[in-house]
């Protein structure tokens, strides 16, 4: 650092002189300055302070001075009139030879003796934790210490049943999708042995009770011949797949008459299919324990038709809030993201802020306009923000950063756009609502930790109670989820409980499936007309991606609808319209997806908890 030495006051013919002079200031205490802002300016005063006496003191004494200075976050600042490695070296020569240097060493032996007994204290700590973890050593333990332990214990043992089967469902996901595949691959080794039978039915003499290939027993070939049974009959499965399946082998000297006949037995298209049905019964007996599987089996036809009786299809229609209210969306951007939003023509009652899911954007909450020409309006999302507007709140639409949200440092980006763009409508008398779905409702019960919300809804997602300290004034939550998904229907019933229990007003909501109608699509797609929507309903008929009764066989995201329906020409679909019939028939097998079917029981309950 070089200091202007015209800025500095030279002493007399005495150069270890300095003249000093009277202020007014008053006596400082010399204590810790406890404000920041302070303490950094004062700081940087004194710094130059004394960097400019070193150099005084350089010139006018002719001294050596070196001058090192870090400050409290670890900034270094020196100043030497020669150099400050030198100095140092020189100061270790002169301290070598002083009777300090004993107690120097004294004193760093006894600090690092500290240190190593501060070390072993905590090494000893941790395996005495980690010996009670595994249930050791528990008898120096008090009540209070063992009831902590316990209750980490639970904890712990929660996140690892949740992460399991998070992975196992993603697992039987897979699995679901590649058993569909295993079944069109069977379909089409069907299909070829039908056509193979056929052609050995033309040789009569060469098929006997139904087996596939056959020696003939006027020829001795019993060196030549190895009979292999290929599949056993399996009485899981129809008595079309029992087929008898024979290989016979031919060694390499044979050269008869009969090789067309081992020809036309195709081994590897036999060694395919039995490949093939085994995978299918590993598949069938590993999906026999998925709750999704029990669900759907514990009703039957019968019960499903009276249920639809109960619980009729979605009353609300993509246009029926139209005299209500129409979309005039603003969209902005801020700290890296996009938000869009839309406040009532009329005074508003309320806040609303909608997170996504995986891989949704702000976008999918809006229909395409002028004002937003890239939205695209999922009908679900635009259902609710429609309800909203029409019930007079404030809706607000924020992207994540990635596909999924965050629960770190995007929750205080969040919370700074809300924030800033309710200052900036002047919103800030009105009570604030959030609406989470999937990965939003995992984040909107994180959010609320951080900011006022009058009540929450979170929607197919249990939260993340179990990794956060609830307190006693944790917005009124609300459940919306769908009960075939029952793994997380009972951590839902737990957190519930809990949140009970610290006085917190908890509602639930359940969202069962329901049958598909030939106006089901035209009711709930804007783009979608009834000769459409009736054409496709007969088409997932056709092909028995439903029941009899209208219920989805399967969950839309595994069937292999859109293929199938590309192979069939009779059928024309805009490709902007795919993600919107996605959504709805997800919706109909109601196990995973956002919905508006209960909007209203949803804004009941914020209105009902409006301060």
């Amino acid at each position: 650092m070089e200091l202007d030495p015209s800025n500095i006051e030279g002493g007399g013919t005495e150069g270890c002189s300095s003249h000093q002079k009277k202020t007014g200031r008053g006596k400082i205490e010399i204590k810790r300055i406890e404000n920041t802002t302070n303490r950094q300016v004062t700081f940087c005063k004194r710094r130059n302070g004394l960097l400019k006496k070193a150099y005084e003191l350089s010139v006018l004494c002719d001294a050596e001075v070196a001058l090192v200075v870090f400050s409290n976050r670890g900034r270094l600042y020196e100043y030497a009139n020669n150099s400050v490695r030198g100095t140092i070296e020189r100061y270790k020569k002169a301290s070598a030879t002083s009777t300090n240097a004993e107690s120097v060493s004294e004193a760093n032996t006894q600090f690092y003796q500290q240190e190593s007994s501060k070390l072993k204290r905590q090494i000893r700590d941790i395996q005495n934790l980690n010996r009670h973890i595994l249930g050791e050593s528990l008898s120096s333990l008090s009540l209070k210490e063992l009831k902590n332990l316990e209750s980490r214990l639970e904890k712990g043992l929660s996140r690892v049943r949740s992460r399991k089967h998070e992975t196992l469902f993603a697992d039987v996901e897979f699995m679901q999708k590649r058993e569909v595949e295993l079944q069109n691959h069977n379909n089409y080794l069907r299909a070829k042995i039908a056509e193979y039978e056929r052609a050995q039915q033309q040789q009569p003499n060469m098929m006997q009770q139904g087996n596939v290939c056959e020696t003939i027993a006027s020829q001795q070939y019993d060196r030549n011949f190895f009979p292999v049974n290929l599949l056993d009959p399996n009485h899981q499965y129809s008595r079309q797949d029992h087929t008898a399946l024979q290989l016979v082998m031919l060694k390499r000297g044979y050269k008869s008459n009969q090789r067309n006949v081992a020809q036309n037995c195709r081994v590897s298209v036999l060694v395919m299919f039995l490949t093939l049905m085994l995978m299918l019964v590993v598949l069938y007996v590993l999906l026999q324990t998925v709750g999704e599987e029990k669900y759907t089996k514990a009703m039957n036809d019968s019960e499903k038709l009276s249920l639809a009786h109960e619980l009729p299809n979605p009353k609300q229609k993509w246009n029926t809030f139209d005299s209500f209210v129409q979309f005039h969306p603003t969209k902005e951007f801020r700290n890296g993201t996009d938000l869009i939003w839309q406040v009532p023509e009329s005074s508003p009652k309320g806040v609303l802020f909608v997170a996504h899911g995986c891989s949704g954007r702000a976008i999918n909450f809006w229909d395409q306009s002028p004002e937003c020409p890239d939205c695209i309006g999922l009908p679900e999302e635009r259902l609710l923000v429609l309800h909203a507007l029409a019930q007079g709140f404030a809706v607000i639409t924020i992207s994540s950063a990635r596909t999924c949200w965050t629960y770190g440092k995007e929750v205080l980006v969040v919370k700074d756009i809300i924030e800033w763009w309710i200052s900036k409508r002047k919103l800030e008398n009105l009570p604030l609502m959030a609406l989470g779905a999937s990965s939003g409702g995992y984040f909107v019960s994180v959010l609320a930790t951080t900011m006022k919300f009058s009540s929450i809804a979170i929607m197919i997602a249990e939260g993340r109670f179990e990794e956060m300290d609830i307190k006693r004034d944790y917005p009124p939550t609300l459940f919306v989820h769908m009960p075939k998904d029952f793994r997380r229907q009972q951590k839902i019933d737990g957190y519930v409980e809990n949140l009970k229990d610290k006085g917190i007003d908890v509602g639930v909501v359940e969202c069962v499936e329901f049958p598909l109608l030939p106006n089901t699509l035209s009711d709930r797609i804007p783009g979608i007309d009834r000769n459409l929507s009736g054409k496709l309903f007969e088409f997932f008929k056709d092909k028995g991606f439903v029941d009899q009764n209208g219920y989805m066989r399967r969950d839309g995201r595994v069937i292999k609808w859109k293929k199938a329906l590309a192979e069939k020409k009779t059928v024309s679909l805009e490709k902007r319209l795919v993600p919107h019939i996605q959504e709805e028939l997800n919706l109909a097998f109601a196990y995973h997806e956002m919905t508006s079917v209960h909007s209203d029981q949803i804004f009941k309950w914020f209105e009902s908890h409006i301060n």
